[in-house]
């Protein structure tokens, strides 16, 4: 069964990214590559195929791409001269290569992935910022009071002291 666009999982983005970074990939690596093999597998056969409409005129469209397809030996081993003009049975030799919707798809994914990062990361900056000087205002307030009542206290201390010593000297001067 193909797979539409809007119903491509993290996991169908995995295996196209797998692909895409290696350029080629048998089955078994990409089949190795996830830890559900059977689940993969499947994914895989759903990606390989694609779903074409008849139209009314007769001919075929494409509703639904494949994104991955499976290399032939031609494909592999191009013919050093034109192959005879026999129809042999075209065989997948278990090696998998992007389609050109597949390229696209996955280089849409990963921008928009690239992209999504970029913004969380600068939210987390703005968030950090505003955070840190949130708590650089607090901690300068926190020290401002501190030495207003510091000071508040010296100067009351002082003029407690102060007033203790003039009292003593009139005290001092009634006995004289």
């Amino acid at each position: 069964m193909a797979v539409p666009l809007e119903k491509l999982t993290e996991i169908d983005y995995d295996i196209l990214e797998f692909i895409h970074n290696r350029k080629e990939a048998s089955k078994a690596e990409i089949i190795s590559k996830f830890q559900n093999h059977e689940a993969t597998e499947f994914r895989l056969t759903n990606l390989t195929q694609q779903r074409t409409r008849l139209s009314s005129l007769g001919y075929y469209s494409v509703e639904i791409p494949n994104y991955v397809y499976e290399l032939t030996k031609s494909q592999i081993k191009p013919h050093p001269y034109p192959p005879p003009p026999v129809f042999e049975e075209i065989t997948g030799i278990g090696v998998y290569s992007l389609t050109n919707d597949g390229k696209k798809v996955i280089e849409d994914y990963l921008t928009n992935k690239r992209i999504s990062l970029r913004k969380q990361r600068v939210e987390w900056l703005r968030y950090g910022i505003t955070t840190l000087i949130s708590i650089i205002a607090l901690i300068l307030s926190i020290l401002a009071f501190m030495a207003s009542t510091s000071s508040q206290n010296r100067t009351a201390n002082d003029y407690h002291n102060q007033d203790m010593n003039s009292n003593s000297y009139e005290i001092i001067g009634r006995e004289n």
